[in-house]
Order: C-alpha cells, then sequence, then structure tokens
C-alpha cells in the first residue's frame, strides 16, 4: 500500500480529503532530520478511502479523524535532535511521523521554532532515558508522543504568538525555496 512518490504517476497523487479516494495520499512516516520541512517520500493507496487497507489483518489506523489536517509532525526515532516539521493538508500519517493537530493554525505554526528552541532540546536531554540521551550522528534516541506531549507549553499571549508564527512561517519559507532547488526533495520544481 505504500509506494515512494515517484514510483506513482503524479496525476494519481491528490492532496484533498474530498477526492482522496481517486488515488494516492502523500503519507508522513518520520524521516531524516529536516526543521520545518517535511521531505514526504511516500504516497499510500487510498483509492477506496482506505477500505482495502483497514481490511488486511494487522493493518489498522490510528486516530483518522485527523487525516488530511494541517498541524506539526516529527520523526519519532532519530539520532539528531527534535526536528518539527510543518505538515500540510492532505497527508495522512502514522505512528512514525506523530504529529501535533490543533484548531489554531497560528498556534501550531508558532509551537514549530519553541519545539526547536534550545529551552525544549534542553528539556528533552533531561526528559528521555539515559540510553537514548546522545550526540548527533550516534545511537538513534526516541521522541515519543508521550515525551513530547509533556513538555510544558510557555503561557504566551497573542502578539508573542503571532511573532512565534511569523518566524516559523518565515524560516518555512526559507527552507523550502531551498528544499525546492534538490531534485530528490519532493518539493523540487525543476531546474
Amino acid at each position: 500500500f505504500l509506494r515512494l512518490n515517484w514510483e506513482v504517476p503524479v496525476d494519481r497523487i491528490v492532496v484533498s480529503a474530498q477526492s482522496s479516494s481517486r488515488g494516492w495520499i502523500p503519507y508522513s512516516k518520520g524521516g531524516e532530520y529536516q526543521p520545518y520541512v517535511p521531505s514526504l517520500d511516500l504516497v499510500i493507496d487510498w483509492r477506496n478511502a482506505g477500505v482495502d487497507i483497514a481490511s488486511t489483518p494487522k493493518a489498522g489506523f490510528r486516530n483518522p479523524q485527523h487525516f488530511f489536517r494541517s498541524g506539526l509532525t516529527y520523526p519519532e526515532r532519530t539520532t539528531s535532535g527534535l526536528s518539527p516539521q510543518y505538515l500540510p493538508q492532505g497527508c495522512i500519517f502514522d505512528s512514525q511521523g506523530p504529529t501535533i493537530i490543533g484548531d489554531d493554525d497560528t498556534l501550531i505554526a508558532a509551537m514549530c521554532p519553541i519545539l526547536l528552541s534550545r529551552p525544549v532540546s534542553h528539556l528533552l536531554e533531561f526528559m528521555v532515558s539515559s540510553g537514548d540521551a546522545v550526540s548527533s550522528g550516534s545511537a538513534a534516541r526516541h521522541y515519543s508522543q508521550g515525551l513530547v506531549n509533556s513538555l510544558p507549553v510557555p503561557e504566551m499571549n497573542e502578539a508573542i504568538i503571532e511573532r512565534l508564527a511569523s518566524i516559523g512561517v518565515d524560516s518555512w519559507r526559507k527552507l523550502n525555496d531551498i528544499a525546492a532547488n534538490n531534485e530528490t526533495h519532493t518539493s523540487f520544481l525543476g531546474p
């Protein structure tokens, strides 16, 4: 049911919940350390609205009510630090690419730079088990949903949320522009 996106004709990949039953959907399943910009290299066969997948033994979906919504995702297992990335609307995710969904897009956008901040990085170092506290490039660490959910969220007024969201969106745009020049990235537009 999963394919690399280049294995599926572009006209069969859809990014809309309304037309999702007709094709393949971008699939978030973790990936490499790349803050802000996900590399959605996988697509999932969503023809027949996922009924074929759901009818397969041991296949199942967690929180399908949140599929196709925008949010933040991050690789659950990595040899680097936490790497939150903006997940666009029209995607499906799984436990290897946990997703933070909310009703306030501005607050979600503000959470990305917060999760990438040094204070959060240091908190995570204290929170991961001693066997998982490693430096970049060594043994993998796990950023489970429970661990990330237990991070304290600072109280912020509307002005701070707006400013952090602006920083996050600006960073995403700049990094997405860089990714769009990389032939192997899903944002690549051509020479």
